[in-house]
């Protein structure tokens, strides 16, 4: 299996779960992210965890193409750059909370993920 496919299951199975996950239990995941933003500690080890999985994810696969291998190569940029947020401004990532507080937004976000996420795994798993 080559990082391209491996990429495009593992970001699609995550934005999928995620995705529906958020939209099934909205108010117990912001119960959660809520919390997480108050800890300083956990903030940090939340960046360190996205700069690993977005590290290794343009490591092993950064091609910039107009298809899914692209789209895979962008996830794994945009988890790198969060990473620089989230350790170095962390009052940015306090702010993103203000964001899931308007349900029209949330919403078009979310179904965004999971349709992101069940395209990738169609390209991922060859369905």
């Amino acid at each position: 299996m080559n990082a391209a496919v491996f990429l495009a299951q593992f970001w699609g199975l995550s934005f999928f779960i995620l995705g529906v996950l958020f939209l099934l239990r909205r108010e117990v995941i912001l119960g959660y992210m809520k919390s997480v933003v108050s800890e300083p500690g956990i903030i940090l080890i939340a960046g360190y965890a996205s700069l690993s999985i977005g590290l290794g994810s343009i490591l092993v696969h950064n091609v910039w193409s107009l298809d899914w291998r692209g789209i895979v190569t962008l996830i794994g940029w945009l988890s790198l750059v969060k990473w620089v947020v989230v350790i170095g401004f962390p009052r940015v990532t306090k702010n993103v909370i203000a964001f899931y507080k308007n349900d029209t937004a949330l919403s078009v976000a979310l179904f965004g993920i999971v349709i992101i996420g069940i395209y990738l795994i169609i390209r991922g798993f060859g369905l």
